[in-house]
């Protein structure tokens, strides 16, 4: 299984050329939050709506704060993307009680240049 992965996520690196790229529009990526009891659940989200295989990074980061302090966490990875192809980059579980504040970022990126930054705040 695991060679199966690395030959899967080798291939979708060079299997896109360097002046073939997706327009923005067509690339999505969102943050998922579901609340479960005491509980939330965040998902990194992504949707390649292009025609094009698409390889990009992200980068995951939570910060919770509440009035004793603040606490952050960041998950990353690159991935691709096969055209009409939607992708669960990440998904964490946090503690939620009352007085917590979550801010969660999901940046895509490739190289230095980002292609998406959403942002969501929520409170408890």
């Amino acid at each position: 299984m695991r060679r199966t992965v690395i030959a899967s996520m080798l291939l979708c690196l060079m299997a896109l050329p360097a002046n073939a790229q997706a327009r923005v529009k067509d690339l999505i990526s969102e943050i998922s939050i579901e609340e479960e009891g005491d509980e939330i659940r965040i998902r990194a989200l992504f949707s390649n709506q292009s025609d094009t295989l698409t390889t990009l990074k992200y980068q995951l980061q939570t910060t919770k704060g509440r009035r004793s302090g603040k606490s952050a966490s960041s998950q990353s990875g690159a991935f691709c993307a096969e055209p009409g192809e939607e992708v669960t980059l990440s998904t964490t579980k946090h503690h939620w009680q009352a007085g917590d504040m979550y801010r969660i970022r999901l940046i895509t990126y490739r190289e230095n240049q980002i292609y998406i930054n959403n942002i969501k705040t929520i409170k408890r």
